[in-house]
């Protein structure tokens, strides 16, 4: 329990940090699928890969809400445990926070689940990303997960 509290307040640091830097860029246009082909083309990923594309996927994987999206490019590992990488163009500000917060849930709610049986995936989601950057929004479960947000945080630059 003091883990999940630990990774919990970890993650709403590193939220408030890059909220409160995103503010230069909240006004810059990102084409969220030419930075997902670039990370999964720069970073290793799983042998075999699934794609996200409707909003039923995004409630039935994730418990976000996909009406609060503009669009979203997600890339998860096919079975299920590992790698998952999602970025998401919110309708707002306001939607965005509201995706954040039901990815800090899901990621919550899957640490719980996984922390006994599968370790190693509920360590990578005690370590991922959940960033705001004006009105995107980025998940990033990785061992590569730095590398990542280093790709992801070029195109804010």
């Amino acid at each position: 329990m003091k883990k999940i509290i630990i990774s919990l307040s970890l993650v709403f640091s590193v939220l408030f940090v890059f909220a409160a830097c995103g503010s230069e860029t909240a006004n810059k246009a990102i084409d969220i699928h030419a930075v997902m082909d670039e990370i999964t083309s720069s970073v290793q990923m799983p042998e075999e890969t699934m794609n996200l594309t409707t909003n039923d996927d995004l409630l039935d994987y994730f418990g976000v809400d996909g009406s609060l999206a503009k669009d979203f490019a997600v890339v998860r590992d096919a079975n299920y445990v590992g790698t998952e990488l999602a970025i998401f163009e919110a309708n707002d500000e306001s939607s965005a926070q509201q995706i954040s917060n039901q990815l800090n849930t899901y990621i919550t709610e899957q640490i719980e689940t996984y922390q006994s049986y599968e370790p190693d995936y509920a360590y990578l989601l005690q370590n991922s990303n959940v960033n705001i950057n004006g009105v995107y929004v980025s998940l990033f479960v990785s061992e590569n997960a730095s590398e990542i947000v280093n790709i992801y945080n070029s195109y804010f630059n």
